[in-house]
């Protein structure tokens, strides 16, 4: 059950994938079909498998495999996707006035996790993480996934069933189900996803271009802690590092996505812009300056308010305002809103919402005001995959 992805169009930093194959040559394993309202240019997202190439390099296992996860694909036929596992193309039904969000993430062993700190389950677990919290970031429900995996060929079928535990364990979470995907051996193991969620009725996703001059900056959760998890597992390993500060690791191997809280700032008239924080403070509040073509001033004596994130960055050596700002995987929610804006109305799950900065009239920046009320320059130094 193969996938082979033949074209690519990008669309922000999101994914349409439309495949195509050819009717007479037998598939592998099923793709999707969208009918939904797009721009002009694109009116209809065709997603179909492309036919397996005869030197397929995948595990002699591979049915078993496939049959060993499909429970944990959280998949049953409904109104929406009618269609069992097993035909060559999904069929989505879509409702009038919704709209499909897309997006997609690769992980992959030695670059995004290691397996010398993580379990395999935690990687699925994470993988789907990370792309629930862009459907957060824009308002909207996740809804259905497609996965595609590489694994080594020796240790594939094990890999593959305790990955697909934890993506199973993120589905029930979050609601939403495995609708296809790509089996396929390499040198070291990978994760893609490519998820699709949903806005409905008059909703208007929120966008990261939206910020306007007298807004104010404001962040969900514990930005930092992540990063200071990381650290702690890098220096101490897992046991010890768990034992050492439980709560910090877990925010780096099992994050939150914030789907009940986009779901409601969806809909307040005074939220303007928002972006999940993947890649650290500094670097996605300077993509919303950008985006919105203003600068942001951020407040220091409002970073690393945490207590949490205090004593962890103590015991560590590490400074609590460059954790805040540059450690990254946190997948909290950041965005501006006007002066209307009542945090109180939205208090889901009993996540906190910080107030952290202010936007101003400017060219695109962000900026740091310390103690002394001295502006200086913050530079974006969180995660970059191509940067030395």
């Amino acid at each position: 059950m193969i996938f082979r992805w033949e074209k690519l169009a990008c669309v922000r930093n999101d994914f349409y994938r439309i495949l195509a194959g050819k009717k007479d040559i037998k598939y592998y394993f099923w793709g999707t079909l969208l009918s939904v309202p797009l721009p002009s240019f694109f009116s209809t997202v065709v997603l179909m498998t492309q036919p397996a190439p005869e030197n397929k390099h995948v595990h002699s296992d591979e049915r078993a495999i496939i049959d060993s996860i499909r429970s944990s694909c959280n998949f049953t036929p409904s109104p929406v996707y009618p269609l069992d596992i097993g035909d060559d193309a999904a069929v989505r039904r879509c409702r009038e006035g919704e709209q499909i969000t897309i997006t997609g993430d690769t992980l992959v062993d030695e670059i995004d996790f290691r397996l010398t700190y993580m379990s395999l389950r935690e990687v699925g677990f994470k993988a789907m993480a990370v792309n629930v919290s862009d459907c957060a970031a824009m308002g909207a429900d996740p809804e259905s996934a497609l996965v595609q995996v590489i694994a080594p060929r020796e240790q594939s079928g094990d890999m593959i069933s305790q990955l697909y535990e934890g993506i199973g364990e993120a589905g029930r979470m979050w609601g939403f189900s495995v609708i296809g995907g790509d089996l396929s051996a390499g040198p070291r193991l990978a994760i893609s996803v490519t998820m699709f969620g949903v806005i409905s009725g008059s909703q208007k996703p929120i966008v990261r271009s939206g910020a306007r001059v007298g807004d104010g900056i404001w962040v969900s959760g514990f930005p930092g802690r992540s990063a200071a998890g990381l650290q702690y597992l890098s220096r101490h390993g897992r046991e010890l590092a768990e034992r050492m500060a439980s709560a910090v690791v877990d925010s780096h191997v099992r994050p939150r996505a914030r789907v009940k809280l986009g779901r409601s700032l969806i809909d307040d008239p005074h939220v303007h812009c928002m972006i999940d924080v993947s890649d650290g403070i500094s670097r996605d509040a300077a993509r919303l300056s950008t985006r919105s073509d203003a600068a942001f001033v951020l407040e220091g004596s409002s970073l690393g308010t945490d207590g949490i994130l205090q004593e962890a960055a103590a015991a560590i050596g590490a400074g609590v305002e460059d954790l805040v700002l540059h450690g990254g995987e946190d997948f909290e929610l950041l965005f501006s809103a006007d002066s209307g804006f009542d945090p109180s109305v939205h208090q889901t799950e009993s996540i906190p919402l910080h107030k952290i900065g202010t936007v101003v009239e400017g060219r695109p920046a962000v900026f740091l005001r310390d103690t002394d009320g001295v502006l200086k320059p913050v530079a974006p130094r969180g995660f970059d995959h191509f940067e030395g």
